[in-house]
Order: structure tokens, then sequence, then C-alpha cells
């Protein structure tokens, strides 16, 4: 396994003016339309790169010069958001709601490395690579597995919808408050999965396994895989 990488990508946000009449008294006067939310899931197809050898490999790998990586899989997962408000002008200040928010978790990169000291046509490079994509299997089961969180803490109570308003001094500020509590409602998602889904990885690569991968002839020497 290579690290796990979460990124809070950069927040895109649309400001509709409505059409209501500035005079509005309260906030709570905001239309009642449908709040919009989705999660998107996105798994590229893997790449199987051979042009790296077994030193720059484990040069790679965490576990220092005194292992052996033979196999490696490299994954890179990217949260982005985009936002649809609208807002009401009322005096000095604005009434905004959030009209839709769309959350994608994506993977930038999945790449699964074999050592190229391994002929595709080998035994031994088929055991590394069907290892390796154990590895990608739990990777995509996870991303899968999280969507539904996701979408359940895109509905609080804090997230102003239409017909429930909020006042503003400004729409910068709202903005500001806005990635705060979309902030505090990811992060926690973000950090389980990334617990949970490292501690599968790590059940992937038991010792039984690495016995399995030695047993192939080309591989009686001492093997890590990551």
């Amino acid at each position: 396994m290579k690290n796990f990488i979460l990124v809070l990508s950069i927040l895109v946000s649309v400001f509709v003016v409505s059409g209501l009449a500035r005079a509005q008294p309260v906030c709570d006067m905001a239309p009642e339309s449908p709040y919009r939310m989705d999660v998107k899931i996105e798994v590229p197809p893997v790449q199987v790169n051979r042009g790296l050898g077994r030193d720059q490999l484990t040069a790679m790998g965490p576990h220092g010069p005194n292992s052996q990586v033979l196999g490696l899989m490299n994954r890179e997962l990217e949260l982005s958001m985009e936002r649809e408000y609208s807002y009401v002008p009322l005096e000095d200040q604005f009434c905004y709601w959030v009209n839709s928010v769309m959350v994608t978790l994506r993977y930038r990169t999945l790449e699964v490395y074999v050592a190229s000291e391994y002929s595709p046509r080998s035994c031994a490079y088929q055991a590394i690579l069907a290892h390796e994509q154990r590895h990608v299997k739990i990777a995509r089961k996870y991303v899968t597995r999280y969507a539904p969180r996701l979408r359940s803490v895109l509905t609080p109570l804090r997230i102003p919808k239409p017909g429930s308003a909020k006042l503003t001094p400004s729409m910068d500020h709202a903005r500001a408050e806005m990635d705060t509590v979309f902030t505090e409602l990811l992060a926690p998602v973000f950090e389980e999965l990334n617990v949970e889904h490292q501690q599968a990885q790590a059940r992937a690569d038991l010792p039984q396994e690495y016995a399995r991968v030695r047993r192939q002839p080309a591989l009686q020497e001492m093997v890590k895989l990551l």
C-alpha cells in the first residue's frame, strides 16, 4: 500500500440573486423550492506500472531498506464540493440559503506497481499483481461504502435551505461561515473513512498472505508486499 491521502479541494460556490422583492421583512420568506444534494463516486481505471524495480519500490515504501517491496498500490483520494446559493438583500444585510450541494469523492490516482524484474508471463508476476488487486478492491469498496454517510451529513439544520434562510451581514461572511460548517460536517467522516480503510488494507497484508506469495517458485526470498 501507499499513503492514503485525503484532500479537501477548493470549494466552488455559485451565488444567485433571488427575484424576491427587496422589502422582505424576515428571512423565512425564502421560496419553498427543493434542496438538492448528491454525492458522486469516481474511480478511474487501474493503471499497472512495471517501470520500477524492487529497489525503487522499496524506497517508495514505508518499511525502510531492510524490507523488500515487490508490489505496491498508490492511491490519492480527493473530495471536491460545488454549492449554489441564493440570497435576498434586506436593508443592509442579506437573507441567504443553499440551493444545492454536489460532493464528488474520487481517486485522483489508482496505480498498481509490480517490480520490473518479473515478467507478466511469470507466476511470480501474477501472484504479486493478484495481491495488489486485492488492495484495489478494498479501495473501491470503501469509497462506495461511505457515500451514504456523506449524504447524511449534508442534511442537518445547520445548513440554511430554501424555506429556512439565514440572515448574514455580507455574502463574504456567509461563504466563510458555510466553509466552516461544511468542513466540520465532512472532516469527521473523512477521518473515519481513513481509519477503517487503513485497517482493512492492513488485514490484506497478514503473514498468511505473504507466505502464500513466497511459495511461488520465483519468490523464494524475503517478500514484503504493500
